[in-house]
């Protein structure tokens, strides 16, 4: 079994101080880092080449957490699912480019009241 340490303890914001937070995570004996997409550690298109360099200097895996805050995969309003898609469509593409082991998604969900409606038409 391997053990790793999350971003949600990282408290940096720059690449540097991610790497001086991964040389500490390393000297600690964890095996993995989980990469956590979210502000304001977001990892997108344009800047994973940044985390990608630091990653490269050690010799640790990682996994790839999807964003997850004030997206719903699972909405019954088309438009906040479409761009909850999309955004998860990158965060597959970063995945690759980072060499992830893994990528965590998130499940979506429906509120009560749209439970309640479940199966009703949007054009009823």
């Amino acid at each position: 079994m391997k053990v790793g340490l999350s971003t949600t303890a990282f408290n940096g914001s720059t690449p540097r101080e991610f790497e001086k937070w991964l040389d500490t995570v390393s000297e600690l004996g964890f095996e993995f880092v989980e990469l956590v997409s979210e502000w304001p550690h977001q990892i997108t298109p344009e800047n994973v080449r940044e985390w990608i360099e630091v990653l490269e200097t050690f010799s640790m895996a990682n996994t790839l957490h999807a964003p997850f805050i004030d997206l719903n995969i699972g909405s019954f309003n088309d438009k906040i699912r479409r761009v909850s898609l999309e955004i998860l469509e990158e965060a597959f593409e970063v995945a690759a480019t980072l060499g992830s082991e893994v990528l965590t998604v998130p499940p979506g969900y429906c509120s009560p009241l749209s439970r309640k409606h479940r199966g009703v038409s949007q054009n009823s």
